[in-house]
């Protein structure tokens, strides 16, 4: 997640599009409503933030609480309202303030705070959500909950026929932290930088737009452009200019061939050259923050094995060096692409789990192999293979039915 507060606001344009399309499907003709508290019909305490109508003509927006105590609710209705109102202040939420109702629903915690993904102890939360770096995650039951308010909202609190859009969830915490899992879900937190919502902005931004991060949008007539923004260039106040534009500072990058001394032409790993093991050393010796690398990289691994990208080589990961060319840091990840849909892909993958290179081969137990091999932690290694295989199915199956919605409204072109 990145500061949200650029001057020219530019990153929540790239969603506009996206949104324009999902209000203007469901809305024929304004229809405005009294902005009133609601009524408790819900299990939990529904408070209506901003309504201006009907919740079937309008895009629904609920946000709960996470590890605020029952004593801390009044406490909650504060922050989601003042993040609420910050929201509405950029575009294109403001421009579409009057197609928006956003609702609270308190949720009652028995401990204050969020927990710490595999941290020792972590507060008795209501939806049990747990940070890992900067992202956060449902853990035991806690989505299953968001889901179950979420029906029963839709059946017994909105108006007949509505259904919630997207919810949000506001963690009682001041980490700085945040992130979008799905359409459906986004996190923030208590931080500096979203005392006024612009986390929450952010992060709804992304799950209503499904967008990556830092983009940016120019349309000429029919054709669209989205543009990524490099994350290995650096825009800073005193930088040169060219014909009135500004030249970014261009962070240095060494991919992995270049960090171990191996030849381009040799990036593709021949068997016991075993390259992953040379990697996490890699990182364990150079890295600023070893041990948050080593975990992105075994995720990368695991990511490239699910989606079927053999297409893994040592060129396309890298480390990322600061200004200062002190602070060194796994790079972003990049070029990752599901090869195996392409009839002349191979089925050996360039880097090889457990001493298997035949995707169709490698097992559970070649991971286990795998990170034995490489020195990271068997527990944390095999947990994290479910929990990014159970996210995967889930991206499926959100994305299916995210197609049969668009072609159903929009056709199938």
């Amino acid at each position: 997640m990145t500061n949200v507060k650029k001057k020219d606001g530019k990153r929540f344009g790239a969603i506009i599009l996206s949104l324009i399309l999902l209000l203007s499907l469901v809305f024929p003709y304004p229809v405005m409503a009294d902005q009133t508290a609601a009524d408790q019909t819900t299990a939990a305490s529904v408070y209506a933030i901003h309504k201006t109508g009907d919740d079937k003509e309008n895009f629904v927006i609920v946000i709960m609480g996470e590890g605020y105590t029952r004593e801390q609710q009044e406490q909650f209705l504060k922050d989601a309202t003042a993040k609420a109102q910050g929201l509405l202040k950029w575009s294109p939420y403001k421009e579409y303030s009057d197609r928006i109702n956003i609702y609270a629903v308190q949720t009652v915690s028995n401990e204050t705070g969020v927990g710490v993904m595999y941290g020792e102890s972590n507060p008795d939360t209501y939806f049990h959500v747990q940070a890992f770096g900067k992202s956060c995650y449902f853990t035991k039951d806690g989505e299953d909950k968001a889901r179950a308010l979420r029906a029963e909202l839709e059946s017994r609190y909105l108006d007949t026929g509505a259904a919630v859009g997207t919810i949000h969830i506001i963690c009682n915490t001041t980490a700085n932290i945040g992130s979008s899992s799905n359409a459906l879900f986004s996190f923030s937190a208590n931080s500096g930088e979203n005392e006024q919502g612009d986390v929450m902005t952010h992060e709804i931004s992304h799950s209503i737009g499904r967008l990556g991060d830092e983009y940016d949008k120019k349309m000429q007539g029919e054709n669209i452009l989205f543009a990524t923004e490099r994350y290995d260039r650096k825009f800073k106040k005193e930088n040169y200019m060219l014909k009135d534009l500004q030249i970014p500072f261009r962070l240095h990058q060494e991919d992995f061939a270049q960090a171990m001394g191996i030849s381009s032409s040799m990036k593709y790993e021949k068997k016991g050259d075993h390259y992953l093991k040379k990697m996490f050393e890699v990182i364990r010796k150079c890295s600023s923050n070893p041990l948050e690398d080593q975990k992105k990289l075994w995720d990368i691994c695991i990511f490239n094995y699910l989606i079927g990208n053999t297409d893994n080589h040592i060129k396309n990961v890298s480390l990322l060096y600061a200004e200062n060319l002190n602070d060194i840091r796994l790079a972003p990840a990049y070029d990752m692409v599901s090869t195996m849909i392409y009839e002349s892909s191979t089925e050996n993958m360039s880097l090889g789990i457990g001493g298997i290179y035949d995707i169709r081969k490698i097992t559970k137990e070649s991971f286990e192999d795998e990170a034995v091999a490489i020195g990271v932690g068997k527990k944390f290694a095999m947990q994290r293979i479910d929990e990014m295989r159970e996210g995967v199915q889930d991206a499926l199956n959100e994305a299916t039915e995210s197609l049969a919605v668009f072609r159903a409204c929009c056709g199938s072109a």
